[in-house]
């Protein structure tokens, strides 16, 4: 077991940081807070003013509910929550110092004397395991650096941009939906700026470019949903795989925290056959005859070669906004999508003796040695399909190891010495375990590589020219 001192040590060590972060915003940074689509957890809706406070108010559950019922050596009562109520919170920052300055005194004078009763085992609701006093206290430890991360990444984010020189924001109001964001010097000549989630009718929209222009003028248009896509929202989430996750790989961790600055759309189904041949005048499938079939036998650059052409088509047809395109989704992009919220093997669930993979996914158990049509199986809470399987899917990123803490918007490294890329998702010869969420292939980068599992899907973004 770890020692008391240790454990409150590291405690004292976390709280340090977190104070010197809280110190270093002001009351409009703490009041800014993420754009968040459906399937979010609420978590993912908190402003950073209301981490903090939540921070706080652990201190006061773990200090009224664990540290001084085993001081008296007593159970709490019988179906006490350890967990503080939900925001909204009242969280102007003297508040926030304030009851964080109060909290860490006082859990500290009563942890101090716990020895003597720390092997009290508490029972309590929610599902969690009974844990003596230092067990707790270890626990406490590491929800709190994860909220640390968690602050850092939305700093990153939310508060960073807006301190360049040349930022500048302004409102959108109008129907629910996403916005592209155009920005012109002259009035004649117009490029993208970014993308708006605007979900209630009205938000604020930063352009952190930074402008010597004099000035600078501003167009906004509400994007049409494209056919058979998905938006995914700005998010934070924690890509690759715990240590502990049955059947993981060791290039899964170590697990970041990512977050996804901009908001993206998504091919509802993997890249048909139908669509493919449509853009291209080809199909190179291996499984023909079904053209709503994936198409497959594709290497990397015939996939980015059809976005491309996809790209320019749609243009030109007007069929999509200004400072568009297609690519395909980066592996953090990939990854926040098909676990679509879940931290579980699959986006389902942990599924432990795969009793419900069949109903999400074709693999080898039950794919008959060959590719199905898209959209046959359950799709994932974000409404995507064949996360799981039918084909691998290409992503932009060579292959790398992840950097672990916090990153925003990676993009793997800059190249790799075998010349291979990330492939992800399950495919129609897979084993159970190669459909997790989290796992992790590769396949090289050449115009001869390819193969009947490999397909791809696309995802639309509104990007800076």
């Amino acid at each position: 077991m770890t020692d008391l001192a240790a454990i409150l040590d590291n405690l004292d060590d976390i709280r340090v940081q977190t104070l010197l972060r809280l110190d270093s915003l002001n009351q409009d940074e703490l009041d800014l807070v993420p754009s968040a689509g459906p399937g979010q957890s609420l978590e993912a809706r908190w402003s950073l003013g209301e981490i903090f406070m939540h921070l706080a108010l652990d201190e006061h559950y773990l200090r009224e509910h664990i540290a001084r019922p085993l001081l008296e050596g007593v159970q709490p009562p019988a179906g006490v929550s350890f967990l503080p109520p939900p925001p909204p919170y009242g969280t102007p920052k003297d508040v926030i110092l304030f009851w964080f300055d109060r909290a860490r005194t006082l859990t500290r004078r009563l942890v101090e004397n716990l020895p003597a009763n720390a092997n009290l085992a508490l029972k309590h609701s929610g599902g969690l395991k009974p844990m003596n006093g230092l067990e707790w206290l270890e626990a406490y430890g590491g929800h709190e650096e994860l909220h640390h991360r968690q602050i850092d990444a939305l700093v990153a984010q939310l508060v960073e941009p807006l301190r360049l020189v040349g930022s500048f924001k302004f409102g959108i109001t109008g129907p629910p939906g996403v916005y592209s964001v155009l920005g012109s010097t002259n009035l004649t000549t117009w490029s993208a700026v970014g993308v708006a989630t605007n979900p209630l009718g009205s938000v604020i929209f930063h352009d952190v470019s930074t402008n010597v222009s004099p000035q600078k003028f501003y167009r906004v248009l509400l994007q049409v949903p494209p056919a058979n896509m998905v938006f995914v929202p700005p998010n934070t989430f924690t890509m690759g795989t715990p240590a502990n996750e049955v059947n993981r790989q060791a290039d899964e961790g170590p697990q970041t925290t990512v977050t996804i600055s901009h908001g993206f759309w998504m091919g509802k189904y993997e890249v048909t056959q139908r669509e493919y041949l449509a853009v291209t005048g080809s199909n190179p499938s291996g499984f023909p005859g079904d053209l709503n079939r994936p198409v497959e036998s594709v290497s990397w650059l015939d996939a980015t070669n059809y976005c491309a052409q996809l790209t320019q088509q749609e243009l030109a047809a007007g069929c999509i906004p200004p400072g568009s395109h297609y690519r395909l989704p980066t592996e953090a992009e990939w990854e926040c999508a098909a676990r679509a919220g879940a931290s579980t093997r699959f986006s389902y669930g942990d599924d432990p003796n795969f009793t419900g993979l069949t109903n999400h996914a074709w693999y080898w158990f039950n794919s008959g040695v060959g590719t199905h049509p898209v959209g046959q199986k359950l799709p994932n809470s974000w409404g995507l399909y064949d996360m799981e399987g039918n084909v691998l899917e290409w992503t932009l990123d060579w292959y790398g190891p992840y950097s672990g803490g916090s990153a925003t918007d990676p993009q793997g490294p800059v190249s790799n010495p075998q010349g291979v890329k990330v492939i992800r998702g399950g495919a129609w010869d897979a084993g159970e375990a190669d459909c997790r969420s989290g796992r992790r292939l590769t396949e090289g980068v050449h115009p001869f590589i390819h193969d009947y599992i490999l397909g791809f899907r696309v995802v639309l973004v509104t990007e800076l020219q």
